[in-house]
C-alpha cells in the first residue's frame, strides 16, 4: 500500500512539476525533447529500477496505467497553471 501511495503522488507532483516547467517552452520542437516525452521516460526507467532493486513488482499493473493517466492529466493541469503564470508576469 505504501509502494502504490509513493507511485501516484510522485507520478502526480512530476506531471505537474515538468508541465509548468514545460510551459517555459525550454527545448527546441524535438518531439524526444518534449517535456511530457522526458517525463515519461523518467518515470519508466525509475520503475525499471525499483523493478530490478527489489526483484519483484512493486505496483500492480492496474495501478500504473492508473499512475501514468494521473500523470499525465497533472501534466496538462500543470502546463495550464504555468503559462497562466507567465502572462501575469
Amino acid at each position: 500500500m505504501r509502494a502504490l501511495s509513493w507511485w501516484l503522488g510522485a507520478m502526480a507532483l512530476g506531471g505537474m512539476v515538468f508541465g509548468m516547467y514545460g510551459a517555459q517552452h525550454p527545448f527546441a520542437g524535438d518531439l524526444l525533447a518534449h517535456p511530457l516525452t522526458m517525463f515519461v521516460a523518467l518515470a519508466v526507467a525509475g520503475l525499471l529500477i525499483l523493478r530490478f532493486a527489489a526483484s519483484r513488482p512493486l505496483v500492480s499493473d492496474r495501478f500504473l496505467v492508473a499512475g501514468v493517466v494521473i500523470g499525465i492529466a497533472c501534466y496538462f493541469l500543470g502546463a495550464w497553471f504555468g503559462s497562466a503564470l507567465q502572462t501575469v508576469r
